[in-house]
């Protein structure tokens, strides 16, 4: 059990009311092809485990027939969706990335983005103000540059009818 729970991410506790054989085996196979294992644990080796541990606060969801859905990463969605087709599997909470939620947090988890998207929606901001800078720094000096010409444009302008009238 202590390896077990270690060596995971994610750790959801589900209670099983009335599931028959098959309903769990179809579930295990659904959970599977998403790298989500099953397993089935008596209440009193969970609790005395949990005592002393880092999952102590877990203790009070493991009432009745529970099942723990264990995974070594957090694939919630997953989690999520499998569970929706079996009427008899509640879902009561979980242990996801070393913080405990219930199970509307382990919904709302559901729907953040993933690292992936995050880090892209960074990089892409920050490229984006990188070459907002480099566009500023460049235009101030072509409009320096620009300027610059034009007065002298100007002033040779106005020099050259200057010189024929002298004439």
């Amino acid at each position: 059990m202590k390896s077990v729970l270690q060596e995971s991410k994610m750790i959801a506790v589900v209670q099983n009311s009335g599931s028959t054989a098959d309903e769990i085996m179809l579930l295990k196979y659904k959970l599977h092809k998403h790298g989500i294992t099953v397993k089935f644990f008596p209440n009193q080796v969970v609790r005395s485990f949990l005592k002393d541990s880092t999952y102590s606060n877990m203790a009070p969801l493991f009432i009745g027939h529970t099942v723990l859905f264990i995974s070594k990463e957090p694939k919630v969605k997953e989690m999520l969706s499998s569970l929706r087709t079996s009427r008899h599997m509640l879902l009561l909470g979980a242990f996801i990335d070393n913080t405990l939620l219930s199970a509307q947090g382990v919904v709302s988890y559901s729907k953040l983005p993933s690292v992936a998207v995050v880090q892209g929606e960074l990089v892409s901001g920050l490229t984006l103000l990188t070459s907002q800078t480099a566009a500023m720094l460049q235009r101030h000096p072509a409009q320096l540059s620009a300027l610059l010409q034009q007065h002298v444009k100007q002033q040779s302008s106005e020099g050259a009818p200057k010189a024929e009238e002298a004439t």
